[in-house]
């Protein structure tokens, strides 16, 4: 599949993830957002590929 700019062609793509939030004197100091970039990647039609191991010298 390949995507160029201004295309009409859009997807839907769900993955899990989770959040935390860090409180700090009543306000959010921090948030982050974590989710499995491999679930992502493959969802959108990326896989991983066994590669040829090079011997060390």
């Amino acid at each position: 599949m390949s995507l160029r700019a201004g295309s009409d062609l859009a997807f839907h793509v769900t993955v899990r993830a989770t959040c935390t939030a860090h409180v700090a004197e009543g306000k959010i100091d921090s948030h982050r957002e974590y989710y499995d970039q491999l679930e992502l990647y493959s969802r959108l039609g990326f896989g991983l590929l066994e590669l040829d191991r090079i011997p060390a010298p």
